[in-house]
């Protein structure tokens, strides 16, 4: 059987390869770059859309309430972001 161990220092140096703006990528790897941001994109969504995650770790009103303009963000929600 074929076993690949990676430590997270080595998973840390390739995800920064194709993640970080600016780092050279060569065309065999564009695939893998695309890959990479496409995946890190739909685990943010997922993990801002998740309903325990919005009703328990973002701010959360199922009923709004009252529109205040300009307030601070700690002021308004304690600090946290709005779930979707």
């Amino acid at each position: 059987m074929f076993k690949i161990s990676f430590k997270t220092s080595d998973w840390d140096a390739i995800l920064s390869k194709f993640l970080k703006p600016g780092s050279e990528i060569s065309d065999a790897e564009k695939d893998a770059a695309s890959f990479a941001v496409q995946l890190r994109s739909l685990t943010v969504n997922a993990f801002k859309t998740n309903e325990f995650i919005g009703e328990n770790v973002l701010a959360y009103a199922p009923v709004p309430g009252e529109q205040r303009g300009c307030v601070d963000l700690m002021e308004a929600t304690g600090g946290k972001a709005w779930s979707l």
